[in-house]
């Protein structure tokens, strides 16, 4: 979707005018949306004790992320295929610019770190980059741990490989 439908807001329907300076366009479009298992959120965040795996926050700002994205049709709903994480880290991650890895390792996604520097977007970049190959925390109860397959896969669905 473009840029103007997804700032658009949530909801199966919904319709925008844009002012082009002229006259105004009107849009409408249509959102499709997975179903959540609202169990997920409670699961992971219960497991972390409401921490974030990766700077250690609680605050309030902490959320559950899928580490196979809850887009892909596999993608279970359970605390192994889960992390905590912050708002900021979650977007990271989300954006595929840190992710938490294998053998709880923090890793770069230099393809994207490198479109950031092109397109004059670095300014807190060296922040991200010094984490690198740093661990990040998980849950002591091996149970709540996530799996090592999930993290290979969700590196690689992020990285495009």
């Amino acid at each position: 979707h473009s840029d103007a439908t997804s700032q658009a807001g949530l909801g199966a329907k919904e319709s925008f005018e844009v002012d082009t300076g002229k006259e105004r366009e009107k849009f409408a479009f249509e959102r499709y949306a997975y179903p959540r298992d609202p169990r997920f959120k409670r699961w992971v965040l219960d497991a972390y004790d409401q921490t974030c795996c990766v700077c250690q926050r609680q605050l309030g700002i902490v959320q559950a992320a899928h580490i196979i994205p809850h887009s892909e049709d596999d993608s279970p709903n359970t605390v192994q295929n889960g992390l905590a994480l912050c708002v900021e880290h979650h977007r990271l991650y989300d954006d595929a610019l840190l992710l938490p890895g294998p053998g709880r390792i923090l890793q770069i996604n230099k393809n994207r770190s490198e479109y950031l520097k092109q397109t004059g977007q670095a300014k807190g970049l060296d922040q991200i980059e010094s984490l690198a190959g740093k661990k990040y925390t998980i849950p002591g109860d091996k149970a709540n741990q996530p799996s090592d397959e999930y993290l290979e896969r969700g590196l690689k669905i992020r990285m495009g490989s």
